[in-house]
């Protein structure tokens, strides 16, 4: 046995730098290159030529070559460490004639029994893509803003049907998730990568680049399955279900898991199916631990998980045990650590393994067999789409996002037509399975549907040491058809913030995407001197506003993460307020009620991970307006004018926002962000109405909560520069700073009336720090800000949930 070798870090970095000139062994997915040209296939050819007809020459002198078959264990992200006891073999010219795993070891397994190459492996299981799928998260290339839903306060989410309605207990157990993770993205994968080679073996998988085995759990007979024809996608993807963090799937009228809950290294299933004379096992995982009360995988490892004998049957073999860290299953962030670790164990024990298998198999002609294997798989164009379950109307709204009007797609159309449907969040499972039809030499896509039930409630809201609490409550109807027409309305209640809302929305699933809006909302917001909790007695509020509006949009993808508005509204609004800051309950406020109407233009681009308190990304909107309003003013006590009045105004407005984070490294992130807004806006009857109506930098959470005289103008330009560090995937801390400067400021004037001072006012700042937790159902922060210029300029808050408000015309 060669003696234990443990990699310099110098030594590390020439293995990883050796995958990228791995000979003739292309980046997964990229076809162009596996053709990467006719010299490359003739110099194969040419090779295995001179290899065969030495090896036809002296066949008769040589002795039957050992079968040597690969165990991989299951072990979650642990199950990198495959990869590299794959790559060593190859490298060391140790033939691999059968290859068998579980859950992690049946991803590892059948990628390379579909004639993927260990780095071509690695790659793929280490790229954003896959990093991404296996936390359910989406490409944000592909997350198509379009559809995404609007920002809500929501902490619940229940989707029923109208015969639920008076039955708390079915839509309490329908809603329960039996999934943590959406598998959607993770389940295209597999199609696209393993699919093909399926195909091209005709789902047999003795056919395979290397016969293959897989296992899977049967829940409904409560054993393990062996997996060795049929579709070699679904096969992995029922191997790695890992219970309650992916959904299972049915094979064969069966609901199957994760193979590791009967059995998580399946040498007997090799040692029974192939009979092969030597059996190299790696193992990177261990029976459950006891459970215990404060860790909720444990326990789920001891429902669920049987235990499996780690141990070679027959005993000609020799297990590996890769030096990996206790990872959790979906933690990849360690993969070149974990790839290194099962690369160093391999060759640690090969001198024993090439002992016992003296036979060699050349790389050229394991290149050579992989080459030819994947000339097999079949042209990548669907010719069809077929659903498989739900009514016509849902069958005809997914078609209208999948298929277009060519008589075939390519698998890169279907992947962008994919992504969109499932952006859409109106199914609550969907399968997808490539069927191919020799024939025509195409797939057809059959498509698991099962969509939303049609009624939506959801409950939420924000609770904060500020007197800011709100309740949110939201309901609304859908309707799937080739369009979507969706009904809804919400109500929010607080000390601060009460809005009720009424819409309708009809989406248009066309070539260029769009859909029609139309709502109506009733909001008041009551600006007090004082917090309190809810709705605890409290001094009269210095203003009030009251809006009623009408909006009517019509909105336009631009590309992936953008979208384009044009709308027309008309509202009311109307501000009650006193002109001084000493004032009695006896006190009557004045009255300014603007009746506006206009039209606007916006764009919008977002790229953030996050509407509130993001991470990472950009963004940025611009937005005309052109509005026309007749303004009617009623004094009161403290007014300085005792005379009411009407006037008409109409006038124009700019406002472009912008944030962008420049640095993304690991713990340590910069953004920038920037407001400019232009205008002509009028001048009020008074200096109060005025300064109200006036447009307010708020670029933090907490500033939209509060009124800003000092950074509220007709015109300005702003700017932050913003500072985080990462503490762990959820939590974070915070530092911004902003700058405010109007353009030409608002001041008072003679008798209290309005007046402008001099262009370019003296700048004003707002700063903000904040520690941030961001909980499935929202943020948990607590902040301290100043505000420069204020009568009471600092603020300290303890959060939980969106700070978030319906539309408003000011």
């Amino acid at each position: 046995m060669m003696p234990s070798k443990k990699f310099t870090s110098e030594e590390k970095g020439v293995i990883k730098a050796k995958k990228q000139i791995y000979i003739a062994e292309p980046k997964a997915g990229c076809k162009h290159e596996i053709m990467h040209g006719t010299i490359r296939f003739f110099v194969l050819l040419i090779t295995m030529t001179l290899v065969l007809a030495a090896t036809a020459m002296d066949s008769n002198d040589l002795p039957r070559r050992q079968t040597v078959a690969v165990v991989l264990s299951g072990g979650g992200a642990k199950g990198v460490a495959h990869v590299g006891v794959l790559r060593a073999l190859e490298e060391n010219a140790v033939p691999i004639d059968y290859i068998a795993g579980t859950s992690m070891g049946a991803i590892v397994g059948g990628l390379y029994a579909a004639g993927y190459s260990p780095d071509e492996i690695e790659e793929l299981i280490t790229s954003q893509e896959f990093l991404d799928a296996s936390i359910g998260k989406m490409d944000k290339n592909y997350r198509f803003r379009l559809y995404e839903p609007e920002p809500s306060p929501a902490w619940v989410t229940l989707k029923f049907r109208f015969d639920q309605l008076a039955q708390f207990h079915d839509i309490i157990r329908e809603n329960i998730p039996t999934n943590m993770v959406s598998p959607g993205v993770m389940d295209f994968l597999f199609m696209k990568y393993l699919q093909p080679a399926s195909a091209a073996a005709g789902n047999n998988f003795d056919n395979l680049f290397v016969p293959f085995r897989c296992i899977a759990s049967d829940i409904t007979d409560k054993e393990a399955v062996v997996l060795r024809n049929g579709s070699l996608a679904e096969a992995v993807r029922a191997s790695m279900t890992f219970p309650l963090y992916f959904k299972p799937i049915i094979i064969d009228g069966k609901v199957m898991f994760d193979g590791g809950m009967y059995n998580n290294f399946p040498a007997d299933v090799v040692y029974e199916e192939f009979q092969p004379d030597f059996i190299i096992g790696s193992v990177v995982a261990t029976n459950p631990k006891d459970p215990c009360i404060h860790d909720l995988y444990s326990q789920l490892e001891n429902i669920f998980m049987t235990t499996s004998t780690y141990l070679l049957p027959g005993g000609n073999g020799v297990i590996l045990y890769p030096d990996v860290p206790d990872l959790s299953v979906t933690d990849f962030s360690r993969s070149d650590e974990l790839f290194i670790a099962g690369y160093e164990e391999a060759l640690d024990k090969m001198g024993f393994i090439k002992a016992m298998v003296p036979n060699s198999r050349l790389r050229q002609e394991v290149q050579y067999k992989r080459f030819m294997f994947r000339q097999k798989f079949p042209r990548e164009a669907i010719a069809d789409i077929k659903t498989l379950s739900g009514d016509e109307a849902t069958r005809d709204f997914a078609r209208s996002f999948l298929m277009t009007e060519e008589d075939e797609i390519s698998f890169e159309t279907l992947r962008e037509n994919y992504f969109r449907l499932i952006s859409v969040d109106k199914f609550n499972h969907i399968y997808p399975r490539l069927v191919f039809d020799p024939l025509q030499n195409k797939y057809e896509l059959h498509l698991e549907l099962r969509k939303n039930n049609p009624l939506t409630r959801r409950i939420g809201g924000n609770l904060s040491s500020q007197s800011i609490n709100q309740l949110y409550i939201y309901g609304a109807y859908e309707r799937l058809g080739k369009r979507l027409f969706t009904a809804y309305s919400n109500i929010y209640i607080g000390n601060l913030y009460n809005s009720g809302n009424l819409g309708v929305r009809l989406n248009f699933f066309k070539a260029i995407p769009y859909y029609l809006q139309l709502e109506t909302s009733i909001s008041r917001w009551n600006y007090t001197t004082e917090s309190v909790f809810f709705f605890e007695e409290q001094k009269p509020s210095f203003i009030v506003q009251q809006e009623f509006l009408n909006d009517f949009r019509i909105v336009f993808p631009a590309r992936y993460k953008g979208v384009i508005e044009a709308g027309a509204f008309t509202s009311r609004h109307i501000d009650r307020y006193y002109n001084t800051s000493v004032f009695s309950r006896t006190d009557t406020t004045d009255e300014t009620q603007l009746d506006p109407s206009g039209f606007y233009f916006s764009f919008e681009r977002s790229g953030r991970d996050k509407f509130q308190f993001p991470r990472s990304g950009s963004y940025i909107n611009a937005t005309a307006r052109y509005i026309m309003a007749r303004e009617k003013y009623t004094p009161g006590t403290t007014s300085f004018n005792p005379f009411a009045s009407t006037q008409s105004h109409n006038w124009w407005e700019i406002n472009i926002q912008t944030e962008n984070f420049l640095s993304a490294r690991r713990s340590f992130r910069l953004a920038v962000s920037s407001e400019l807004f232009l205008s002509n806006r009028p001048l009020l009857v008074n200096y109060s109405a005025s300064k109200i109506m006036a447009k307010q930098f708020s670029p933090f959470p907490l500033a939209t909560t509060k009124y800003l005289d000092a950074f509220r103008a007709n015109q300005f330009i702003a700017g932050g520069l913003k500072a985080l560090y990462l503490l762990n995937r959820n939590a974070h801390l915070q530092f911004e700073s902003h700058v405010f400067r109007a353009t030409r400021e608002i001041i008072p004037g003679p008798n209290h009336g309005a007046d402008y001072k001099d262009w370019l006012a003296k700048p004003v700042f707002m700063h903000n720090a904040a520690f941030v937790y961001h909980t499935v159902a929202g943020p948990l922060s607590i902040s301290a800000s100043y505000f420069q210029g204020e009568s009471d300029p600092w603020a300290i808050m303890l959060n939980f949930g969106y700070i978030l408000f319906n539309r408003r015309t000011f």
